[in-house]
Protein backbone atom coordinates (compact mmCIF):
# COMPACT_ATOMS: atom_id res chain seq x y z
CA UNK A 1 0.00 0.00 0.00
CA UNK A 2 1.48 3.72 -0.79
CA UNK A 3 2.21 5.90 1.71
CA UNK A 4 -0.56 8.79 0.82
CA UNK A 5 -2.80 5.71 0.36
CA UNK A 6 -1.95 4.85 4.06
CA UNK A 7 -1.95 8.52 5.35
CA UNK A 8 -5.07 9.34 3.92
CA UNK A 9 -6.96 6.24 5.26
CA UNK A 10 -5.14 7.31 8.73
CA UNK A 11 -7.11 10.55 8.32
CA UNK A 12 -10.02 9.15 7.39
CA UNK A 13 -10.24 6.37 10.35
CA UNK A 14 -9.17 8.78 12.97
CA UNK A 15 -12.07 11.26 12.01
CA UNK A 16 -15.00 8.39 11.84
CA UNK A 17 -13.54 6.99 15.28
CA UNK A 18 -13.60 10.47 16.62
CA UNK A 19 -17.16 10.80 15.10
CA UNK A 20 -18.30 7.05 16.47
CA UNK A 21 -17.25 8.88 20.26
CA UNK A 22 -19.06 12.04 20.00
CA UNK A 23 -21.88 10.53 18.50
CA UNK A 24 -21.94 8.29 21.01
CA UNK A 25 -21.67 11.07 23.93
CA UNK A 26 -24.76 12.80 21.97
CA UNK A 27 -26.85 9.42 21.61
CA UNK A 28 -26.97 9.33 25.62
CA UNK A 29 -27.53 12.81 26.06
CA UNK A 30 -29.57 14.19 23.27
CA UNK A 31 -29.45 17.79 24.52
CA UNK A 32 -25.64 18.07 23.62
CA UNK A 33 -26.42 18.89 20.00
CA UNK A 34 -22.86 20.29 19.32
CA UNK A 35 -21.35 16.60 19.61
CA UNK A 36 -23.54 15.71 17.48
CA UNK A 37 -22.94 18.55 15.06
CA UNK A 38 -19.08 17.72 16.06
CA UNK A 39 -19.73 13.84 14.53
CA UNK A 40 -21.34 15.04 11.34
CA UNK A 41 -18.35 16.85 10.11
CA UNK A 42 -15.87 14.28 11.57
CA UNK A 43 -17.49 12.00 8.58
CA UNK A 44 -17.65 14.41 6.20
CA UNK A 45 -13.69 15.14 6.87
CA UNK A 46 -12.86 11.52 6.81
CA UNK A 47 -15.70 11.23 3.12
CA UNK A 48 -13.60 14.56 2.12
CA UNK A 49 -9.89 12.20 2.62
CA UNK A 50 -11.41 9.09 0.39
CA UNK A 51 -12.87 11.95 -2.05
CA UNK A 52 -8.95 13.39 -2.54
CA UNK A 53 -7.31 10.21 -3.00
CA UNK A 54 -10.23 9.05 -5.23
CA UNK A 55 -8.71 12.22 -7.42
CA UNK A 56 -5.18 11.64 -7.09
CA UNK A 57 -6.01 8.11 -8.20
CA UNK A 58 -7.49 9.11 -11.07
CA UNK A 59 -6.95 8.08 -14.63
CA UNK A 60 -8.76 10.63 -16.84
CA UNK A 61 -10.30 13.92 -16.88
CA UNK A 62 -13.42 12.51 -17.02
CA UNK A 63 -13.14 10.51 -13.69
CA UNK A 64 -11.00 13.45 -12.02
CA UNK A 65 -13.92 15.66 -13.44
CA UNK A 66 -16.37 13.86 -11.33
CA UNK A 67 -14.37 13.35 -7.96
CA UNK A 68 -13.96 17.00 -8.05
CA UNK A 69 -18.02 17.29 -8.89
CA UNK A 70 -18.40 14.98 -5.41
CA UNK A 71 -16.04 16.60 -3.50
CA UNK A 72 -18.20 19.66 -2.64
CA UNK A 73 -20.21 17.10 -0.59
CA UNK A 74 -18.17 16.27 2.04
CA UNK A 75 -16.83 19.61 1.79
CA UNK A 76 -20.30 21.24 2.81
CA UNK A 77 -20.81 18.57 5.24
CA UNK A 78 -18.10 19.79 7.06
CA UNK A 79 -18.15 23.51 6.96
CA UNK A 80 -21.78 23.79 7.88
CA UNK A 81 -22.10 21.50 11.01
CA UNK A 82 -18.64 23.05 12.28
CA UNK A 83 -20.29 26.36 11.86
CA UNK A 84 -23.03 25.39 13.96
CA UNK A 85 -20.53 23.46 16.37
CA UNK A 86 -19.03 27.07 16.86
CA UNK A 87 -22.34 28.81 17.23
CA UNK A 88 -23.57 26.32 19.92
CA UNK A 89 -19.97 25.83 21.85
CA UNK A 90 -18.80 29.30 21.75
CA UNK A 91 -22.13 30.67 22.01
CA UNK A 92 -20.86 33.48 20.01
CA UNK A 93 -20.69 34.56 16.21
CA UNK A 94 -23.19 36.51 14.51
CA UNK A 95 -26.14 34.63 13.32
CA UNK A 96 -26.98 36.64 10.31
CA UNK A 97 -22.94 35.99 9.38
CA UNK A 98 -23.74 32.12 9.95
CA UNK A 99 -26.57 31.74 7.78
CA UNK A 100 -25.05 34.18 5.14
CA UNK A 101 -21.99 31.39 5.01
CA UNK A 102 -24.44 28.35 4.90
CA UNK A 103 -26.72 30.06 2.29
CA UNK A 104 -23.41 30.44 0.17
CA UNK A 105 -22.32 27.45 0.78
CA UNK A 106 -25.38 25.82 -0.40
CA UNK A 107 -25.98 27.84 -3.21
CA UNK A 108 -22.15 26.68 -4.64
CA UNK A 109 -22.94 23.04 -3.98
CA UNK A 110 -26.01 23.36 -5.71
CA UNK A 111 -24.57 25.27 -8.74
CA UNK A 112 -21.43 22.37 -8.47
CA UNK A 113 -24.55 19.98 -9.82
CA UNK A 114 -25.56 22.50 -12.54
CA UNK A 115 -22.01 23.29 -14.35
CA UNK A 116 -20.15 20.57 -16.04
CA UNK A 117 -17.73 18.99 -15.48
CA UNK A 118 -18.20 21.02 -11.95
CA UNK A 119 -18.35 24.13 -10.42
CA UNK A 120 -14.58 24.59 -10.22
CA UNK A 121 -13.36 23.81 -14.05
CA UNK A 122 -15.20 24.97 -17.41
CA UNK A 123 -13.08 22.00 -18.59
CA UNK A 124 -10.89 19.53 -17.91
CA UNK A 125 -8.34 19.29 -21.08
CA UNK A 126 -5.73 16.68 -19.21
CA UNK A 127 -4.42 15.01 -16.47
CA UNK A 128 -0.69 14.17 -15.31
CA UNK A 129 1.10 12.69 -12.26
CA UNK A 130 3.50 14.80 -10.56
CA UNK A 131 5.31 13.53 -7.95
CA UNK A 132 4.65 13.82 -4.13
CA UNK A 133 5.43 12.17 -0.80
CA UNK A 134 7.74 10.01 -3.52
CA UNK A 135 4.88 8.78 -5.73
CA UNK A 136 3.31 10.12 -8.12
CA UNK A 137 -0.26 11.59 -7.99
CA UNK A 138 -2.96 12.86 -10.42
CA UNK A 139 -3.48 16.46 -11.16
CA UNK A 140 -5.63 18.18 -13.83
CA UNK A 141 -5.09 21.26 -16.54
CA UNK A 142 -7.87 23.02 -17.53
CA UNK A 143 -10.15 26.02 -17.69
CA UNK A 144 -11.36 27.55 -14.19
CA UNK A 145 -14.65 28.44 -13.70
CA UNK A 146 -15.09 32.18 -12.84
CA UNK A 147 -18.53 31.00 -10.49
CA UNK A 148 -16.25 28.84 -8.07
CA UNK A 149 -15.87 32.34 -6.62
CA UNK A 150 -19.20 31.89 -5.18
CA UNK A 151 -18.08 29.03 -3.17
CA UNK A 152 -14.32 30.21 -1.97
CA UNK A 153 -16.77 33.43 -0.79
CA UNK A 154 -18.71 31.07 1.06
CA UNK A 155 -15.49 30.03 2.37
CA UNK A 156 -14.39 32.99 3.27
CA UNK A 157 -17.46 33.98 5.07
CA UNK A 158 -16.92 30.70 7.68
CA UNK A 159 -13.14 32.24 8.37
CA UNK A 160 -14.43 35.50 9.01
CA UNK A 161 -17.17 34.20 11.13
CA UNK A 162 -14.87 32.05 12.63
CA UNK A 163 -12.45 34.68 13.79
CA UNK A 164 -15.81 37.26 14.84
CA UNK A 165 -17.06 34.24 17.46
CA UNK A 166 -13.21 33.57 18.78
CA UNK A 167 -12.69 37.83 19.24
CA UNK A 168 -16.08 37.13 21.29
CA UNK A 169 -15.10 34.34 23.48
CA UNK A 170 -11.80 36.04 23.70
CA UNK A 171 -13.19 38.81 24.96
CA UNK A 172 -15.72 37.04 27.71
CA UNK A 173 -12.40 35.67 29.13
CA UNK A 174 -13.01 32.28 27.90
CA UNK A 175 -9.40 32.38 25.93
CA UNK A 176 -8.54 28.39 25.66
CA UNK A 177 -12.03 27.86 24.61
CA UNK A 178 -11.05 31.23 21.77
CA UNK A 179 -7.75 29.39 20.82
CA UNK A 180 -8.62 25.49 20.49
CA UNK A 181 -11.93 26.14 18.58
CA UNK A 182 -11.98 29.90 17.30
CA UNK A 183 -8.62 30.22 16.36
CA UNK A 184 -8.51 26.79 15.09
CA UNK A 185 -11.13 26.92 12.59
CA UNK A 186 -10.08 30.14 11.40
CA UNK A 187 -5.99 29.33 10.85
CA UNK A 188 -6.64 25.84 9.19
CA UNK A 189 -9.83 26.47 7.07
CA UNK A 190 -7.74 29.62 5.86
CA UNK A 191 -4.58 27.74 5.01
CA UNK A 192 -6.85 24.72 2.99
CA UNK A 193 -9.09 27.45 1.48
CA UNK A 194 -5.55 29.09 0.07
CA UNK A 195 -4.33 26.06 -1.22
CA UNK A 196 -7.54 24.87 -3.07
CA UNK A 197 -7.88 28.23 -4.11
CA UNK A 198 -4.02 28.52 -5.71
CA UNK A 199 -5.09 24.57 -6.79
CA UNK A 200 -8.45 25.24 -9.05
CA UNK A 201 -6.86 28.65 -10.07
CA UNK A 202 -3.96 26.71 -11.50
CA UNK A 203 -0.98 28.81 -9.45
CA UNK A 204 0.08 25.55 -7.62
CA UNK A 205 0.63 21.99 -9.50
CA UNK A 206 -0.78 19.86 -6.37
CA UNK A 207 -3.16 17.67 -5.33
CA UNK A 208 -6.23 18.93 -2.97
CA UNK A 209 -5.32 18.32 0.85
CA UNK A 210 -8.26 19.89 2.24
CA UNK A 211 -8.80 17.19 4.60
CA UNK A 212 -5.35 17.13 6.34
CA UNK A 213 -6.56 21.09 7.09
CA UNK A 214 -9.51 20.20 8.34
CA UNK A 215 -7.87 17.10 10.48
CA UNK A 216 -6.32 19.92 12.60
CA UNK A 217 -9.30 21.31 13.48
CA UNK A 218 -11.83 18.14 14.29
CA UNK A 219 -8.54 17.37 16.38
CA UNK A 220 -8.27 20.58 17.91
CA UNK A 221 -11.88 20.43 18.57
CA UNK A 222 -11.77 16.91 20.24
CA UNK A 223 -9.34 18.11 22.57
CA UNK A 224 -11.24 20.40 23.52
CA UNK A 225 -14.34 18.56 23.77
CA UNK A 226 -12.47 15.83 25.92
CA UNK A 227 -11.10 18.38 28.21
CA UNK A 228 -14.84 19.69 28.91
CA UNK A 229 -16.18 16.10 28.99
CA UNK A 230 -13.32 15.61 31.91
CA UNK A 231 -14.22 18.81 33.84
CA UNK A 232 -17.47 18.40 33.75
CA UNK A 233 -16.90 14.76 35.02
CA UNK A 234 -14.17 16.37 38.06
CA UNK A 235 -17.12 18.53 38.72
CA UNK A 236 -19.76 15.90 38.71
CA UNK A 237 -17.52 14.20 41.44
CA UNK A 238 -16.59 17.03 43.30
CA UNK A 239 -20.27 17.10 43.86
CA UNK A 240 -20.58 13.93 44.88
CA UNK A 241 -18.06 14.09 47.20
CA UNK A 242 -19.85 17.09 48.99
CA UNK A 243 -23.03 15.50 49.16
CA UNK A 244 -21.20 12.87 50.59
CA UNK A 245 -20.27 15.37 53.26
CA UNK A 246 -22.89 17.33 53.31
CA UNK A 247 -24.95 13.60 54.12
CA UNK A 248 -22.21 12.69 56.73
CA UNK A 249 -22.39 16.09 58.64
CA UNK A 250 -26.37 16.03 58.33
CA UNK A 251 -25.79 12.66 60.31
CA UNK A 252 -23.65 14.02 62.03
CA UNK A 253 -25.44 16.95 63.40
CA UNK A 254 -28.61 14.68 64.23
CA UNK A 255 -26.79 12.40 66.35
CA UNK A 256 -24.50 15.25 68.26
CA UNK A 257 -27.74 17.20 68.68
CA UNK A 258 -29.60 14.02 70.56
CA UNK A 259 -26.28 13.38 72.51
CA UNK A 260 -26.24 17.36 73.77
CA UNK A 261 -29.66 16.29 74.76
CA UNK A 262 -29.11 13.26 76.47
CA UNK A 263 -26.36 14.92 77.92
CA UNK A 264 -28.19 17.63 78.94
CA UNK A 265 -30.69 15.60 81.00
CA UNK A 266 -27.94 14.26 82.05
CA UNK A 267 -26.29 16.89 83.73
CA UNK A 268 -29.79 18.49 85.11
CA UNK A 269 -30.07 14.82 86.74
CA UNK A 270 -26.40 15.51 88.68
CA UNK A 271 -27.63 18.55 89.65
CA UNK A 272 -30.74 17.59 90.64
CA UNK A 273 -28.81 15.28 92.89
CA UNK A 274 -26.18 17.45 93.83
CA UNK A 275 -28.78 20.11 95.40
CA UNK A 276 -30.77 17.31 96.91
CA UNK A 277 -28.61 15.33 98.34
CA UNK A 278 -26.25 18.02 99.52
CA UNK A 279 -27.49 21.51 99.34
CA UNK A 280 -30.90 20.47 100.52
CA UNK A 281 -30.14 18.35 103.54
CA UNK A 282 -27.90 20.80 104.82
CA UNK A 283 -30.65 23.41 104.74
CA UNK A 284 -33.13 20.98 106.24
CA UNK A 285 -30.15 20.00 108.66
CA UNK A 286 -29.53 24.13 109.29
CA UNK A 287 -33.45 24.52 109.51
CA UNK A 288 -33.66 21.74 112.62
CA UNK A 289 -30.53 23.41 114.36
CA UNK A 290 -32.55 26.87 114.31
CA UNK A 291 -35.46 25.19 115.42
CA UNK A 292 -33.63 23.37 118.50
CA UNK A 293 -31.83 26.71 119.05
CA UNK A 294 -35.08 28.49 119.51
CA UNK A 295 -36.65 25.86 121.20
CA UNK A 296 -34.03 25.27 123.87
CA UNK A 297 -31.95 28.17 123.60
CA UNK A 298 -28.73 27.81 125.67
CA UNK A 299 -28.38 29.79 129.08
CA UNK A 300 -24.28 29.71 129.06
CA UNK A 301 -22.50 32.77 126.93
CA UNK A 302 -20.06 30.26 125.95
CA UNK A 303 -22.78 27.93 124.78
CA UNK A 304 -24.77 30.25 122.47
CA UNK A 305 -20.90 31.05 120.90
CA UNK A 306 -20.25 27.57 120.09
CA UNK A 307 -23.98 27.10 118.64
CA UNK A 308 -23.47 29.89 116.30
CA UNK A 309 -20.14 29.22 115.53
CA UNK A 310 -21.14 25.72 114.19
CA UNK A 311 -23.88 27.52 112.20
CA UNK A 312 -21.76 29.49 110.35
CA UNK A 313 -19.88 27.03 109.55
CA UNK A 314 -22.72 25.01 107.73
CA UNK A 315 -24.18 28.30 106.26
CA UNK A 316 -20.32 28.77 104.66
CA UNK A 317 -20.24 24.99 103.38
CA UNK A 318 -23.40 25.55 101.81
CA UNK A 319 -21.77 29.00 99.97
CA UNK A 320 -19.17 26.82 99.09
CA UNK A 321 -21.34 24.32 97.66
CA UNK A 322 -23.20 27.01 96.39
CA UNK A 323 -20.46 28.89 94.67
CA UNK A 324 -19.19 25.08 93.03
CA UNK A 325 -22.29 24.67 91.36
CA UNK A 326 -22.94 27.71 90.10
CA UNK A 327 -18.77 27.91 88.72
CA UNK A 328 -20.04 24.33 86.88
CA UNK A 329 -23.02 26.28 85.24
CA UNK A 330 -21.21 29.06 84.43
CA UNK A 331 -17.12 30.45 85.43
CA UNK A 332 -17.70 33.38 86.67
CA UNK A 333 -14.44 34.49 87.31
CA UNK A 334 -14.49 34.73 83.29
CA UNK A 335 -16.13 37.89 83.93
CA UNK A 336 -14.58 38.98 86.87
CA UNK A 337 -11.14 38.73 86.21
CA UNK A 338 -10.36 37.74 82.68
CA UNK A 339 -9.76 34.72 80.65
CA UNK A 340 -5.92 34.61 81.42
CA UNK A 341 -6.89 34.62 85.44
CA UNK A 342 -9.51 32.44 85.14
CA UNK A 343 -7.92 29.61 83.04
CA UNK A 344 -4.53 29.88 85.61
CA UNK A 345 -7.23 29.02 88.53
CA UNK A 346 -8.83 26.25 87.37
CA UNK A 347 -5.43 24.76 86.37
CA UNK A 348 -4.03 25.32 90.24
CA UNK A 349 -7.96 23.80 91.36
CA UNK A 350 -7.18 20.49 88.92
CA UNK A 351 -3.53 20.33 90.53
CA UNK A 352 -5.14 20.69 94.27
CA UNK A 353 -7.96 18.16 93.80
CA UNK A 354 -6.74 15.71 91.21
CA UNK A 355 -3.00 15.61 92.16
CA UNK A 356 -1.71 16.02 87.94
CA UNK A 357 0.50 18.84 87.86
CA UNK A 358 -0.61 21.41 85.74
CA UNK A 359 1.79 24.37 84.30
CA UNK A 360 0.06 26.88 82.62
CA UNK A 361 1.18 29.93 81.36
CA UNK A 362 -0.55 32.98 79.59
CA UNK A 363 1.22 35.25 77.48
CA UNK A 364 -0.10 38.88 75.98
CA UNK A 365 -3.91 37.65 76.86
CA UNK A 366 -6.30 40.94 76.87
CA UNK A 367 -8.24 41.13 79.58
CA UNK A 368 -11.11 41.88 77.21
CA UNK A 369 -11.27 39.30 75.03
CA UNK A 370 -15.14 38.77 73.49
CA UNK A 371 -16.94 36.83 75.71
CA UNK A 372 -17.72 33.75 72.92
CA UNK A 373 -13.79 33.44 72.56
CA UNK A 374 -13.37 33.68 76.01
CA UNK A 375 -15.85 31.19 76.98
CA UNK A 376 -14.97 28.92 73.99
CA UNK A 377 -11.01 28.18 75.38
CA UNK A 378 -11.84 28.43 78.56
CA UNK A 379 -14.27 25.46 77.83
CA UNK A 380 -11.88 23.47 75.93
CA UNK A 381 -9.40 23.89 78.45
CA UNK A 382 -12.05 22.54 81.20
CA UNK A 383 -12.80 19.54 79.05
CA UNK A 384 -9.20 19.07 77.81
CA UNK A 385 -8.37 18.42 81.82
CA UNK A 386 -10.87 16.36 82.17
CA UNK A 387 -9.95 14.11 79.82
CA UNK A 388 -6.21 14.12 81.28
CA UNK A 389 -7.45 13.21 84.64
CA UNK A 390 -10.33 10.34 83.27
CA UNK A 391 -8.38 8.43 80.55
CA UNK A 392 -5.03 9.56 80.26
CA UNK A 393 -3.16 8.70 83.15
CA UNK A 394 -0.61 11.43 82.97
CA UNK A 395 1.51 12.95 85.50
CA UNK A 396 1.66 16.32 84.24
CA UNK A 397 0.18 18.36 81.40
CA UNK A 398 0.46 21.96 80.27
CA UNK A 399 -1.79 24.92 79.41
CA UNK A 400 0.01 27.59 76.65
CA UNK A 401 -2.41 30.20 75.53
CA UNK A 402 -0.95 33.42 73.92
CA UNK A 403 -2.00 36.00 71.52
CA UNK A 404 0.27 35.68 68.35
CA UNK A 405 -0.46 37.54 64.35
CA UNK A 406 -4.03 38.38 65.20
CA UNK A 407 -4.99 35.00 66.87
CA UNK A 408 -5.03 33.15 70.29
CA UNK A 409 -3.69 30.09 70.16
CA UNK A 410 -4.45 27.42 72.65
CA UNK A 411 -2.35 24.55 73.52
CA UNK A 412 -2.88 21.30 76.26
CA UNK A 413 -0.81 18.36 76.13
CA UNK A 414 -0.04 15.78 78.34
CA UNK A 415 3.03 12.92 79.00
CA UNK A 416 -0.18 10.19 79.84
CA UNK A 417 -1.15 6.86 77.23
CA UNK A 418 -2.89 8.76 74.62
CA UNK A 419 -4.90 7.29 72.06
CA UNK A 420 -5.36 6.23 68.39
CA UNK A 421 -6.00 9.44 66.55
CA UNK A 422 -8.15 7.68 63.43
CA UNK A 423 -10.48 4.95 65.99
CA UNK A 424 -11.59 7.92 68.19
CA UNK A 425 -12.45 10.25 64.91
CA UNK A 426 -14.31 7.22 64.15
CA UNK A 427 -16.94 7.12 67.06
CA UNK A 428 -15.75 10.78 68.36
CA UNK A 429 -17.47 11.32 71.58
CA UNK A 430 -19.29 13.62 72.67
CA UNK A 431 -16.22 15.69 74.30
CA UNK A 432 -14.32 16.13 71.29
CA UNK A 433 -17.38 16.60 69.46
CA UNK A 434 -18.61 19.73 71.96
CA UNK A 435 -14.92 21.08 71.71
CA UNK A 436 -15.00 20.91 67.76
CA UNK A 437 -18.71 22.65 67.44
CA UNK A 438 -17.43 25.35 70.12
CA UNK A 439 -14.43 26.08 68.26
CA UNK A 440 -16.16 26.40 65.03
CA UNK A 441 -18.92 28.28 66.55
CA UNK A 442 -16.09 31.07 66.53
CA UNK A 443 -14.73 30.47 63.11
CA UNK A 444 -11.36 28.72 64.83
CA UNK A 445 -9.89 25.37 64.21
CA UNK A 446 -8.92 22.78 66.61
CA UNK A 447 -6.64 19.92 66.57
CA UNK A 448 -5.71 16.77 68.45
CA UNK A 449 -2.15 15.05 68.03
CA UNK A 450 -1.64 11.75 69.78
CA UNK A 451 -1.29 8.18 69.58
CA UNK A 452 -0.48 5.53 72.39
CA UNK A 453 2.25 5.74 74.62
CA UNK A 454 2.98 9.14 73.36
CA UNK A 455 0.51 11.63 75.18
CA UNK A 456 -1.76 14.09 73.71
CA UNK A 457 -1.66 17.65 72.33
CA UNK A 458 -4.47 19.74 71.63
CA UNK A 459 -4.32 22.97 69.50
CA UNK A 460 -6.58 25.54 68.92
CA UNK A 461 -6.34 28.87 66.94
CA UNK A 462 -9.45 30.95 66.88
CA UNK A 463 -9.10 34.58 64.99
CA UNK A 464 -9.76 38.01 66.61
CA UNK A 465 -11.86 40.52 65.63
CA UNK A 466 -10.52 43.47 63.80
CA UNK A 467 -9.68 46.39 65.75
CA UNK A 468 -12.87 48.53 66.09
CA UNK A 469 -15.40 45.76 65.40
CA UNK A 470 -17.65 44.13 68.06
CA UNK A 471 -16.63 40.97 69.35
Amino acid sequence: MSPITVIWSMVASTCLTLAVVQGGVWWRRREAREHALFALAAVGTALLAATELWMMHAATPGEFGRAVRWLHVPAWLVVVPLLGFERLYLRAGRPSLGWTTVGIGSLSLMLNFVFSPNLNYRAITSVHQVPWFGEPVTVATGVPNPWMLIGQLGLLLWVIFSMDAALMVWRRGERQKAIMVGGSVAFFALAGTAQSVLVFWGVLQSPITASLFFLGIILAMSYELSSEMFRVAEIGRALRVSQDDLAFSRSETLSLSGRLILAQDDERARLARAIHDGLSQSLALLAVELDLLGQDPPQAPEQVKGRVEGLASQVKAMSADVHRIAHGLHPAKLEQLGLAAAMAGHCREVERVHGVAVRCECRDVSRWLPPDIALCLYSVTQESLQNVIKHSGAKRATVDLAAVDGEMRLSIADDGKGFDLEAVRAGAGLGLLSMRERVRLVRGRIEWRSRPGAGTRVEVRVPLPAAGTKG
